[in-house]
């Protein structure tokens, strides 16, 4: 993947009343989410690792099969995030991982089936949003990709690529007019 980092959600799901055990964990992982953001790919690598070997988290094993792509494209990344994601079938994180790792490979029907896994866990999941539109994109299907694109742009309204993206494939659209795009650009304003 070169030397680009892959930005992810800064947020973890919100635990109800979580045990001191649970809240831990969820430390920890957050922890390696921020030095994983910024680059630190060695150090992030270690607290995935001992979420998993310490906690068997499933959330950590996806994040680290996923650094471990970045960092050397591991033939083990797709085999260890789709059992992360069978462990925790629910986690929009893992889900939304594993869609990136299977758009990457060129598996866009796999790749459109995770993203939808993860923004049914998680509605308001932006990243799987754009994944999913960016998958459709691939594949001309415009119509779709806009629909997940502007619900990408209603999930974090702040962030500039997720209009870019909306605005580019609304011109695609066979379906869209020239007013569906240039309403498109007055929202943004």
């Amino acid at each position: 993947m070169g030397g680009s980092v892959r930005r992810y959600p800064s947020f973890l799901p919100t635990v109800v009343d979580p045990s001191p055990a649970e809240a831990a964990i969820l430390k920890e992982i957050a922890e390696g989410i921020e030095l994983h953001e910024a680059g630190k790919y060695w150090q992030a690598e270690k607290i995935y690792r001992r979420a998993v070997d310490k906690h068997g988290s499933p959330r950590a094993k996806a994040l680290l099969a996923l650094l471990l792509e970045q960092k050397v494209s591991s033939p083990k990344t797709l085999a260890q995030i789709k059992e992360a994601c069978a462990a925790d079938p629910n986690d929009m994180l893992i889900q939304g991982n594993y869609g990136g790792v299977l758009h990457m490979l060129g598996r866009i029907s796999e790749a459109i089936e995770a993203y939808s896994a993860a923004v049914e866990a998680a509605p308001v999941y932006g990243e799987a949003y754009i994944g999913l539109g960016s998958c459709f994109a691939d594949v001309m299907r415009h119509t779709e990709a806009v629909y997940a694109y502007r619900r990408g742009v209603e999930s974090d309204p702040t962030n500039f690529t997720y209009w870019s993206d909306l605005i580019f494939t609304t011109d695609l659209s066979d379906t869209a007019t020239f007013e569906d795009s240039m309403a498109v650009r007055r929202e943004l304003n």
